[in-house]
Order: C-alpha cells, then sequence, then structure tokens
C-alpha cells in the first residue's frame, strides 16, 4: 500500500476480445481526499476482416484474417488459404501451414510451392492488401523464406548470418565475390547487398550470459568410486553391496594356490549382482592372496557409494580410495510392509496417497503417478521377490527413472482402525538421487531498445515477446510489429548423429560427447539441435545418465522423437539463460534501419545485449540473371 493505505490494481482482459469499454467506479472510500479513478494502460486490440494476396497480377479472393491452412479432408468449402491460392491461374499446388493465433488474432501462414512447372524456380513475392482487415495497426506481411531452385546448375546460393551490431556505425550493404576459381582468376565478380529488407526487415535482440550456462557451471566433474579389497589371510568370505552377497570367495596362502579365486572370477562375481554392474578389477596379482591388493572401479554406478562388506573381516578389508562424484543419480526406495489388514500411506510434499495393504504393484504405481503428478513410466514399482502386493513381506522397490533429485518420500501405516502394517525400510538397499542443479543461476535486471533515436521503457530480462512487442509499439517510430521469444544459446563440444522420429541421439564418430557425465545438462535441461528446443531424458535402464544415447523430450519432459531430417555431425546447444526475441519491422518509420540498444543493467557482468539483422538462408542467387553461366 501506498502512505495513505492506497492500493493499484491493474486488470488485464483474458477473454474480451478488441477494446475494452472503461471500468465505471463507485467510491464508498473514507478519509480526508479520498478518490478512486480509473486509467487504461494499452488499449485491448483485435484483428478481424480479411485480406487478398496478389501473385503475379493476380488477386485472390478476400481471406479470412483466420483462414485454415489447408482445404478440410471432408466437404471442403473453399474458404482455406490452400484453396484461395490454387483458384489462381497463375498458381499450382501448394501446401500451407499455420501457426497463431497471437494475443491479437493475428496467425502466420508458411506457403510452399510445389509445383515444379507452373511455379518452379525463384518466384515473385507474394503481395498481401490489408484494407479490409480491421484492428489498429493491422498489416499483412511476406517476405520470402526459402528461394526456389530448377536444379540446373547454373547458379549459386548465397546464405549468411548477420554480424552483431556494436552499436557503431549501422551496416549499410553486404559486399560479396566470387569467382569459378579457387584463386578468384577465372572471372570475379562483385554483388552488393544494400536492399534494407534483406539486412534489417527481421532483427533479432540476443541476450545471454555465458557464465551460466551449464558448461561453465557443472557443479563438479564425474568421477567413479574406486575401493580396495585388502587380503589378510587365507579362507573363504563374500562381499555384499547393497544388501546383495557374491558368492563365496577363495582367498589362498598364495596366487598359486590351487582353488584361490582369480581376478577375473573375482570381477565376474561381483558383476553378477545387479546392485553392481559393470565394474574393473586391477592387481599386480592374479588371485586372492594373501597381502595382496584389489582396485575396484565401479563403472556402471554413479556418484558415492558405500563400502563393499566383507563377510570375514579377518580374511578381507575394504577402504575407500576415491569416492565417487556426479551430478545426477536416480532415486531408489526400498522397503518391505507386513499387514492383514488397512492401508498404506505414501507422503510426499504434504501431499497423501493412500494404498490397500494388498493392492497390487500396479495399482500402487499408479496411486504415486498420481500423487507426483508425472507421467507413465516415470517412475517403477517392483518386488524383490514373486509376490506382487504391496504388503506380502518381501522387499518393494520404487525407482524414480523420471522424478529427479534426493526425493523424501514417507511411508507409513494409516492411522485407522485395525490397521497393523508394518513398514520396514531397506537403507542399505536404497539409493539416495543426486541432481546438482542450482536454480540461483539467472540473470537479471533490465535492458532497453528503441529505433530511430526513441528507446522503450527498461524491459525485466525475462520479457515475454508481448512484453516487447508493446514497449517497441508504443515508441511513435513503430506502429506494428511482430514479436517470437525463444532461449539463447551456444554451441557444446561434442557432434551429434540425428535419426529423424527416433527419441534419442548418438555420439559422432570421432567425438567426445560424454552423456554419462552430463556433459550435455541435467535431466529436464533444455538443449538445441537441429533448430529445433529438447530436453535431456533419462532411459529407463541405467542408475544415472545413459553412456552412449542422448534421450530427448519435449519441452514439458516428455519423450519425443528427433523432429529434423536424419543427419550425422551435428551441433548440440545449450541455453546461456538469456533469450532471443526475433522482431519482424511490419509497419515503421521509413527508412528501415537498425534497432538499437543501450548499456544493459543486466547481472552477471558477462550478460550482454545483442542486435543482429535479417539472416540469409539460401535468399540470394549468384549470378541474378538466370541466362548467364556460371
Amino acid at each position: 500500500p501506498s502512505p495513505q493505505q492506497g492500493y493499484t490494481w491493474t486488470i488485464t482482459f483474458l477473454d474480451y476480445k478488441g477494446d475494452v469499454p472503461t471500468l465505471l467506479v463507485t467510491s464508498s472510500l473514507v478519509g480526508t481526499g479520498s478518490q478512486i479513478s480509473v486509467q487504461e494502460v494499452r488499449k485491448g486490440n483485435a484483428l478481424g476482416g480479411n485480406f487478398t494476396l496478389t501473385y503475379s497480377s493476380s488477386v485472390t479472393d478476400p481471406i479470412d484474417y483466420d483462414a485454415p491452412a489447408m482445404a478440410a479432408a471432408v466437404n471442403p468449402d473453399g474458404s482455406s488459404l490452400q484453396e484461395k491460392l490454387e483458384a489462381l491461374d497463375v498458381v499450382g499446388r501448394v501446401s500451407v501451414q499455420r501457426s497463431g493465433p497471437d494475443t491479437e488474432g493475428g496467425f502466420s501462414w508458411v506457403v510452399t510451392f510445389l509445383d515444379n512447372v507452373l511455379n518452379s524456380g525463384d518466384l515473385p513475392l507474394l503481395r498481401g492488401n490489408a484494407s479490409a482487415l480491421t484492428g489498429v495497426g493491422a498489416v499483412v506481411f511476406t517476405k520470402e523464406v526459402t528461394k526456389g531452385s530448377n536444379a540446373v546448375g547454373d547458379q549459386l546460393w548465397l546464405s549468411f548470418d548477420p554480424p552483431a551490431s556494436d552499436n557503431g556505425s549501422p551496416l549499410t550493404k553486404y559486399q560479396v565475390r566470387w569467382d569459378t576459381s579457387a584463386k578468384f582468376t577465372a572471372n570475379p565478380a562483385d554483388v552488393f547487398l544494400t536492399d534494407a529488407d534483406i539486412l534489417y526487415r527481421t532483427q533479432r535482440i540476443t541476450t545471454g550470459a555465458p557464465s551460466l550456462a551449464w558448461s561453465n557451471n557443472m557443479i563438479q566433474p564425474t568421477v567413479p568410486e574406486i575401493q580396495k579389497l585388502t587380503v589378510l589371510a587365507a579362507g573363504t568370505f563374500t562381499l555384499t553391496f547393497r544388501g546383495v552377497a557374491t558368492t563365496t570367495l577363495t582367498a589362498g596362502a598364495t596366487a598359486q594356490t590351487v582353488g584361490a579365486t582369480s581376478i577375473a572370477n573375482l570381477e565376474a562375481a561381483l558383476e553378477a549382482l545387479a546392485s553392481v554392474g559393470s565394474v574393473d578389477v586391477s592387481s599386480a596379482a592374479t588371485a586372492l592372496a594373501v597381502n595382496a591388493e584389489f582396485l575396484v572401479t565401479f563403472t556402471a554406478q554413479p556418484g558415492a557409494l558405500p563400502l563393499l562388506q566383507p563377510s570375514d573381516l579377518t580374511v578381507a578389508s575394504v577402504v575407500e580410495v576415491q569416492a565417487g562424484a556426479t551430478n545426477f543419480r536416480k532415486e531408489v526406495v526400498v522397503f518391505s510392509c507386513q499387514a492383514t489388514a488397512g492401508q498404506v500411506r505414501f507422503t510426499y510434499n504434504g501431499d497423501n496417497a493412500d494404498v490397500d495393504f494388498n493392492a497390487a504393484l500396479t495399482d500402487v504405481e499408479s496411486s504415486l503417478l498420481t500423487l507426483f503428478g508425472v507421467e507413465a513410466e516415470s517412475l517403477s514399482v517392483s518386488s524383490v521377490a514373486a509376490p506382487t502386493t504391496l504388503c506380502s513381506g518381501a522387499d518393494i522397490v520404487i525407482t524414480f527413472d523420471r522424478v529427479y533429485g534426493d526425493i523424501s518420500l514417507i511411508i507409513a501405516r494409516k492411522t485407522a482402525l485395525g490397521a497393523d502394517a508394518v513398514i520396514t525400510p531397506n537403507p542399505d538397499a536404497s539409493i539416495d538421487g543426486v541432481y546438482n542443479d542450482n536454480p540461483a543461476l539467472t540473470m537479471s535486471g533490465t535492458f532497453q531498445v528503441g529505433y530511430r533515436g526513441q528507446y522503450t521503457r527498461p524491459l525485466n530480462a525475462e520479457s515475454s515477446a508481448d512484453q516487447l512487442r508493446y514497449a517497441l509499439e508504443d515508441l511513435y517510430s513503430i506502429q506494428t510489429v511482430g514479436v517470437a521469444r525463444e532461449q539463447s544459446y551456444q554451441p557444446l563440444q561434442g557432434k551429434v548423429d540425428v535419426t529423424e522420429g527416433e527419441i534419442f541421439v548418438t555420439c559422432s564418430a570421432g567425438e567426445t560427447c560424454d552423456f554419462y557425465s552430463a556433459a550435455y545438462g541435467l535431466p529436464g535441461y533444455m538443449i538445441r539441435i537441429g533448430g529445433d528446443w529438447y530436453t535431456v531424458r533419462t532411459d529407463l535402464v541405467s542408475p544415472g545418465l545413459s553412456s552412449t544415447r542422448l534421450y530427448l523430450g519435449d519441452l514439458n519432459g516428455r519423450e519425443v522423437g528427433y523432429l529434423g531430417s536424419t543427419q550425422t555431425g551435428v551441433t548440440v546447444y545449450e541455453w546461456t539463460k538469456g533469450y532471443v526475441w526475433t522482431v519482424d519491422m511490419l509497419s515503421v518509420a521509413s527508412p528501415l534501419g537498425y534497432i538499437r540498444a543501450k548499456v544493459p543493467r543486466l547481472v552477471p557482468d558477462d550478460a550482454t545485449v545483442r542486435i543482429f539483422g535479417s539472416a540469409c538462408d539460401k535468399c540470394y542467387y549468384l549470378p541474378t540473371q538466370t541466362s548467364k553461366k556460371l
């Protein structure tokens, strides 16, 4: 409140379309000079009406502002953008994709010309007429995404990425020198690109702080657990790990003693335990013998591990040589339950799931999925022994495959008349999860951008696409812009091979990827591959991350196949905790020029704001005359 106990309420109308009448207020306030007022912060706006498109002097029939992309499969009515274009004599078959609406009802359509006879090669741009559209600042904006090609081998594509603006003199042209000779001795020619539409029509405002990226903040390096087994006397013993014992091992007076367990058989005995997986055992000795020492390196169990427990401490001892360290490990909870009546209560973050004592383990799993609010296969419930009910007395194993972190799950008898469940935790077999995320690694502060000498108000580092758009459109020099936002990014080492539709990627030949050590981020972290964003995801087998595959999820963490085409040697990008706002300059003061940025007030110190002009993806031919040969 203000010093006089006054308040300000900001009301955003979410469902009302267009300009909202001003609210009327009646004051019943008391107090000297008390008053209440209503002020419009921003007018509502809603697109409506229709528009037309012109192609090679042919004009379409009016197209609704929200026209569907493609004709309906059943009873097409001619209202789609596809049908409007294909109705023109000069347009063949097209494919159309639509996205939107935005907050003001605007849509975007991507048109691909498929007729290689009627519409082959480089085509004229569609031109829009917005005179019949309703709404403040309504425009129809078209731009070429990729040039068409006749694939005759007589021209070259030209593509380039724009340099970042350093707020010095604006970029005014590109100069390209080209020749068919590598030494530029055949017939060199210069091309100058000065078209403002190529230079400035689409611009990118990028913020980011490399110091906040995961590659600069891996909490600790991943190192394996190493333990040393020392033979103290001749005899037999077993080694127990997480409650499971090996077969009997025999130590002799010397390595040549008949029956002494060889180093290979020691390794095999350990790897036979499901709780161990793979290990490397090294020693100067060839078999278990008095005073011999063996280093056991755990290669499949990440993080710090409990010691191997010899059954006879007079025969063998185990000490830790190197504590394991990891940034991620799955949580595993093991317990047993005995009961003849009542329910068992599972509690997580103050929420409860009550399950009958004789419930099938599949029902227990369903209840836990609901308790944690996650999709199927995010966790599993199994039994070490044959019984498949909750309180059979056998150990129950809950594995959190895709619920991350050190999870505090409370398991107890639900208090009720006659309930007699006895819960016995198994700490030896349970595994504490590890998720070394640092939520404090975020960018904060403000920045300002402007156009033709006018600058926006300070914008938060987390500003949405609409917030940036509204701030730009508040400038007198800008009427209408289109803004889209995605995360900012930087490349990671270790390229990958991708397969369209596959739920994982693999390391490219000759590259070092280190999936197991979370080199690409923890589960749930965002990564960019082939122009699309994914999240890192775990498999259902590994105790941590897979060592050979990087599994993909969508931005909600759900399983998704790779969206791009099959390729090898693809770069993976990580989030630098900033954003890229792509701004289409739809209706702005002339002449068209660069957006500018003031010195930002962003934290940390290496946070930057950079402005990029339009990128060119096969946007220009060399030579430009189609009749001229290379």
